[in-house]
């Protein structure tokens, strides 16, 4: 192989990196506040209220089982949006640095995995406060039996919902506005056929469903790629 050759072949992966380490970047600062807010509403602040209302009425309580739980049920909606937004608002810069689309969407997809397993760590982390909040109550905390497989469901599904975010920004971006509200149904499908696999055990994930979930993430992210590869530059009036 010719020495330019060679430093095409090398610049595919490297324009790939770059762009994904400025998505993560920016990704990162919205999870950065997300989060917090994320930990203290489902951790803090339900159990708090619930022990408040108790107090005033003069009367025992018992929390529920886990508000975290349903806490965490949020968190794919919140970063497929932030997705979203990055599909169309960074590449035309990326072509503007002379890069390809094919390393955007690659870019794209893997933020979507690291994105996923940091909402992910917090799952485990939660109930481990949750757990501590509501034996300071005296109440009886309900977590999934095994944290990790929660954690792995967690970023299975969030993989998911993002996946489907960036695909409906990208036809949306591509083909304009009809036919990003048209492919909403679509595209919603998926997230919500994540999000029932494991809604009442979510430490009952097992090879079967890890196995549809990455699927669906691979399939996902594969129409992703073919409509941003044949998508034209848009100016930012557009």
């Amino acid at each position: 192989m010719s020495a330019a050759g060679l430093g095409a072949a090398r610049a595919l992966p490297s324009a790939t990196w770059r762009t994904t380490r400025l998505l993560v970047g920016r990704a990162l600062r919205i999870v950065a506040i997300a989060a917090p807010l994320l930990l203290l509403l489902g951790v803090g602040l339900a159990p708090a209220v619930v022990a408040l209302v108790a107090r005033a009425g003069e009367h025992q309580v018992e929390g529920p089982g886990s508000a975290w739980f349903f806490a965490v049920q949020q968190a794919p909606g919140v970063f497929t949006l932030v997705i979203a937004a990055m599909t169309i608002s960074h590449l035309a810069t990326h072509l503007a640095f002379g890069m390809t689309r094919r390393s955007f969407a690659a870019a794209v997809v893997l933020t979507v995995l690291a994105v996923a397993a940091v909402f992910a760590l917090l799952v485990p982390l939660g109930y481990l406060l949750e757990g501590a909040h509501y034996r300071a109550y005296g109440w009886t905390h309900v977590a999934p039996d095994s944290l990790g497989l929660a954690a792995l469901a967690s970023a299975l599904r969030s993989a998911v919902w993002g996946a489907a975010g960036a695909l409906t920004a990208a036809v949306w971006y591509r083909f304009g506005g009809f036919a990003g509200v048209s492919a909403l149904p679509l595209t919603a499908v998926f997230p919500i056929v994540s999000s029932s696999m494991w809604i009442e055990r979510a430490a009952a994930i097992g090879v079967a469903e890890v196995a549809m979930l990455v699927g669906l993430v691979a399939l996902l992210s594969g129409l992703y790629v073919l409509v941003v590869v044949g998508a034209a530059v848009r100016g930012r009036a557009a």
